[in-house]
């Protein structure tokens, strides 16, 4: 049977334990050089119960994933966190439900044991806020060069959405621009009608999402209890 190792975060002695069938791994697949630590082959049932997911348990904060026969990390086709992501999400996961912290970018890097304002940090800690929204539904905003705070109803449904509508308006009424250079006798036959269709939709999108039009649909929703029917939400363009 093949042998395992438990990956830990802090540097540690390595040792193969003969019982098992897991191998640490940090989740990229060109990184697997950090230490491995010492742990007790009676709480492999315990430890183990699924090899298809990573799991972090213990104070170690011991992440696994399976090897194949030739002892290769085997991570699961649909990929697998970073553990400096996974120890920053536990962070995020571990607030209570009725609070709303700042947490300092030095406590977050204390944690990943990275800077998680530079590059390869922020990669992390986007991961960590992904794993946290889906598995808490917490929402996690910068606070510029202080740290990350965890957003409130309020700050959600208000600067959030405002927020992201901007975005998706001026990304489509950039891309507009750029495809209203294309010269239609320019392209086949076959595909003046795609580009003619997909010019449209980004005309829309600029339109829909104009203040004025943002207030229409507050005012058709006056009442309602979930998101509106995408009938109701056209005709509401139209007063």
């Amino acid at each position: 049977m093949e042998g395992c190792r438990v990956g830990v975060a802090r540097q540690g002695r390595s040792r193969l334990c003969p019982a098992g069938r897991l191998s640490a791994h940090r989740g990229n697949a060109r990184d697997c050089t950090y230490k491995f630590s010492q742990h007790d082959p009676a709480r492999h049932g315990e430890l183990w119960q699924s090899a298809a997911a990573p799991r972090v348990v213990g104070q170690g904060k011991e992440l696994m994933i399976p090897i194949d026969q030739h002892g290769k990390p085997n991570p699961p086709k649909l990929g697998i966190p970073a553990l400096e992501s996974r120890l920053l999400a536990d962070r995020f996961g571990a607030i209570p439900v009725d609070e709303f912290p700042l947490i300092t970018y030095e406590e977050l890097s204390a944690i990943a044991r990275c800077n998680v304002q530079s590059d390869r940090g922020r990669g992390y800690l986007s991961t960590a806020r992904s794993l946290v929204l889906r598995e808490k539904g917490y929402v996690f905003r910068p606070e510029r060069n202080i740290g990350m705070k965890r957003m409130t109803a309020m700050e959600i449904s208000k600067g959030c959405s405002y927020e992201r509508i901007t975005h998706v308006r001026r990304t489509h009424k950039a891309g507009l621009r750029e495809q209203e250079t294309v010269d239609l006798e320019k392209l086949p036959e076959g595909e003046r009608s795609g580009h003619i269709g997909r010019i449209s939709l980004m005309a829309m999108t600029v339109h829909t999402h104009r203040g004025d039009n943002i207030k229409k649909l507050e005012a058709a929703a006056n009442g309602a209890t979930k998101t509106l029917p995408l009938q109701q939400t056209l005709e509401a363009f139209k007063q």
